[in-house]
């Protein structure tokens, strides 16, 4: 890969990772690591990796699908009878 082909590339994982950090997906220390890392390997024209952004994290059930099952346990239901 060339140097300008490299730089752009960086470039392209650059704009990734600040919009990671400021959509939250990665707290301030991985984006400082990270962008150290990108822009050491630029610097030495080493080939740089993407950089390491976890996807997203998506729950099987919300709170919304549990509400439904959700029940008081026997005791609590005897006492408000009471």
């Amino acid at each position: 890969m060339n140097t300008l082909a490299s730089v752009l590339v960086t470039n392209d994982y650059l704009r990734e990772l600040c919009a990671a950090y400021v959509s939250e997906a990665i707290d301030r220390r991985t984006y400082i690591l990270e962008r150290r890392r990108l822009i050491d390997e630029a610097v030495a024209g080493k080939p740089s990796a993407p950089p390491a952004i976890p996807e997203p994290f998506e729950p099987e059930a919300t709170m919304m699908d549990l509400d439904s099952t959700m029940q008081l346990p026997r005791r609590m239901l005897a006492e408000d009878d009471e």
